[in-house]
């Protein structure tokens, strides 16, 4: 099992010595990050591993940055000192959903042999935490931040061929007998040049130093606090135009048991009746990633959470898909598992999509010809289907030549 190794290998919990960002320079600045990032009590409770800037982890990997953080897993940056590279290690809660995450990657490294695109790990270990649990360790290559960072500035050519590599990593995956399950553009990452090539001073420079405070801890439980560190902002010029699709903590081997809805704007609209995930769900998803890509915002199914919820209300979500795409499947009605009530006059019989959707493309894309959006209203009009049996697989799509013609386009 791969343990922390502070400078000397004792394994003691000493991180190396030397400048590893900077500490919180006042209240304001901590009480900042205290917002932003992990919830502090995730480490009181032996959900999270304690984990400092400098810290070796099983042998080789020197800690320099934290990249994110979830409901399940820290994600940090790291050197692998064995190999000169920089790396992503996804700190894993000891929870059903973190194994669930690695036995899918294994799943997909065993049955895809060529896996570009796809975000799965390189290596695996085991890091104890202070309560004695065993939290698992992926290493990953190093990408850059989710889909969402900078969209709106990225150059359509760059959306395109975004679109279109999103579209053969979903078909391989499906390929593979998987279900996403929780497809969404936090799970899609552009890509990252390297800063192999660089120091840490250098690095930090480029990447801007980390700002930390101290993550809650129990001296009469933890051997030491931890960082809790602010999340890397990357400069725009690192990112690059390829994007990869990763993060399979909610997906399921095809005929399993999917779980429930994360990311309501993301979800097929049957999973929001009670009917079980499939890839068919996962091409709802994907035509949602889609808009966002070409729009350079969340559109036809965005809808934001009020705030103050009412029962009675119609859900906002369902009052968006119903102006945009008409009634919903009449078979479909009181079936609703979320919060809210829809009005029975949501239902009946679909009609095709409103005159609204029609619109919305139209006037909100000056930057495409008129035969781009007319290609972009058929792709979407294929995976806003209702019907799950309706929509195209990822493999039909792909050879669809609207489709084509979308994401080929110069």
């Amino acid at each position: 099992m791969g343990q922390y190794q502070g400078p000397d290998d004792t394994g003691k919990g000493l991180a190396a010595v030397g400048d590893w960002g900077d500490s919180a320079a006042d209240s304001d600045e901590e009480v900042d990050i205290r917002e932003e990032e992990e919830p502090g009590d995730r480490y009181l409770r032996g959900f999270y591993a304690h984990i400092c800037l400098g810290d070796l982890l099983d042998g080789r990997y020197r800690v320099i940055h934290k990249l994110g953080w979830g409901g399940f897993s820290t994600v940090w940056m790291a050197t692998d000192e064995t190999t000169g590279r920089d790396v992503a290690l996804k700190i894993m809660r000891v929870c059903d959903v973190s194994e669930n995450d690695y036995e899918i990657q294994t799943r997909i490294k065993e049955k895809i042999s060529g896996r570009d695109g796809l975000i799965v790990y390189e290596r695996t270990f085991f890091y104890e935490g202070d309560m004695g649990q065993r939290h698992r360790v992926l290493v990953l290559p190093l990408v850059g931040l989710s889909l969402n960072y900078a969209l709106e500035k990225r150059p359509i050519a760059a959306r395109r061929s975004a679109a279109r590599r999103l579209l053969e990593c979903l078909a391989k995956v499906h390929a593979a007998g998987v279900v996403v399950n929780d497809l969404n553009s936090g799970g899609v990452m552009w890509g990252v040049k390297s800063l192999a090539h660089h120091d840490r001073k250098n690095k930090y420079r480029v990447l801007g130093r980390p700002q930390k405070t101290q993550a809650e801890w129990n001296n009469q439980v933890h051997r030491r606090p931890g960082d809790l560190v602010q999340t890397v902002k990357v400069p725009e010029s690192l990112l690059e135009d390829s994007v990869y699709l990763g993060d399979f903590g909610m997906a399921f081997r095809t005929g399993g048991a999917g779980q429930k809805v994360v990311f309501p704007t993301f979800t097929a609209p049957e999973r929001l009746h009670g009917i079980a995930p499939s890839a068919a769900s996962d091409m709802w998803s994907y035509t949602v990633i889609l808009a966002h890509l070409f729009f350079g915002k969340l559109t036809f199914t965005y809808a934001p959470t009020p705030m103050f919820n009412s029962t009675s209300a119609p859900p906002p979500l369902m009052t968006r898909l119903f102006d945009s795409f008409g009634p919903l499947p009449s078979e479909w009605k009181e079936r609703y598992t979320e919060q809210g009530t829809v009005p029975g006059s949501y239902y009946g019989t679909p009609q095709g999509f409103s005159p609204h959707f029609h619109n919305t493309i139209e006037n909100n894309l000056p930057q495409l010809s008129a035969t781009d959006r007319s290609h972009l209203e058929s792709v979407l009009s294929r995976g806003f289907q209702y019907h799950p049996e309706k929509r195209l697989t990822a493999a039909e799509l792909l050879k669809d030549p609207s489709f084509i013609a979308l994401t080929t386009a110069a």
